[in-house]
């Protein structure tokens, strides 16, 4: 057996540091492993399991949903989820929401832009949104009778300040420019 106590005078001993005196317990390993794999297993098992539960139950709840309502086709009833969406009975009210989002703006924007007979025997024309603008422009807004800033006064009990003895005639107000005819 090799002598431990002799070295050469290059070794340098370091008292803080062990070595591991004893090795791994394999057997514990072993047995930690093996029941590792045993749970591995009894959950696929139960997994698998409960997967067929769900389908036999599904089965079942189609067979009572057909035997309830017998206006669904039993192949209706037992088609994936996703095909069944895509299959939407009729009355479909919309088929192609984009398309028809589309031709809505069209019908609104050549509403916007177009002459068209609102009610031709009254003689009520759609006129384009251009247009009424100049028009607006043109003849002005109507106005109020009393003017833009007219308030009703407030009623008072106190007595009318006294008038000027001198009191200048002024001229009529002006009517607004759409009230004025032309």
């Amino acid at each position: 057996m090799a002598d431990h106590g002799n070295h050469d005078e290059n070794y340098t001993s370091n008292a803080g540091v062990m070595y591991e005196s004893s090795d791994a317990n394999v057997r514990a390993i072993y047995i930690f492993g093996v029941w590792l794999v045993v749970l591995g297993a009894l959950c696929a098992l139960a997994t698998y399991g409960g997967l067929r539960y769900l389908e036999y139950r599904e089965t079942n709840d189609n067979k009572a949903r057909v035997a309830e309502n017998p206006m669904v086709p039993e192949a209706r009833m037992t088609m994936p989820p996703i095909k069944a969406a895509h299959e939407f009975p009729a009355p479909r009210l919309q088929v192609n929401d984009t398309a028809e989002m589309k031709e809505e703006i069209q019908e609104e924007t050549g509403k916007l832009t177009h002459y068209q007979w609102v009610d031709e025997n009254q003689g009520i024309v759609r006129i384009p949104i251009d247009k009424a603008m100049q028009l607006v422009l043109q003849r002005g807004l109507p106005a109020r009778a009393g003017g833009a800033n007219a308030v009703a006064a407030p009623a008072t009990t106190a007595k009318p300040a006294a008038k000027p003895a001198v009191a200048k005639k002024s001229a009529p107000p002006k009517k607004p420019a759409s009230q004025q005819v032309r």
